[in-house]
């Protein structure tokens, strides 16, 4: 099974350096780019990345507009307290995650698309 390529996007450092904590730790997620300037479209066109996790200073704008041009890309947006997050899937739909933990990233990243 190939890796999940993840992208994060403008999240607090600290958090950040959570979150790739976490990420780097699962054989089967690598992490491709952080990138701090770009904007989110041109961080994914650069990347290749079918996951991106954006902090809430992130450019998500409207995420199925976003996500729309590219076939695989998800998106986990943590709220702005850090504390909880929702993934953004092409069904259209949003999908609240609750509070947000390493373990909570970690299943919405290996979760079915879509799920219900």
């Amino acid at each position: 099974m190939e890796a999940s390529r993840i992208i994060i996007f403008n999240l607090p450092r600290l958090l950040g350096e959570i979150i790739e904590r976490t990420v780097g730790d699962q054989p089967d997620m690598e992490i491709v780019e952080a990138v701090p300037d770009a904007t989110l479209r041109a961080a994914l066109e650069a990347s290749g990345a079918d996951f991106v996790i954006a902090g809430p200073n992130g450019d998500v704008g409207d995420a199925n507009d976003l996500l729309a041009g590219w076939p695989s890309p998800r998106l986990l947006a943590v709220a702005g307290d850090g504390r909880e997050g929702f993934l953004y899937e092409l069904c259209p739909a949003r999908r609240p995650l609750g509070e947000i933990s390493p373990q909570t990233i970690v299943d919405a990243i290996r979760s079915e698309r879509c799920a219900s």
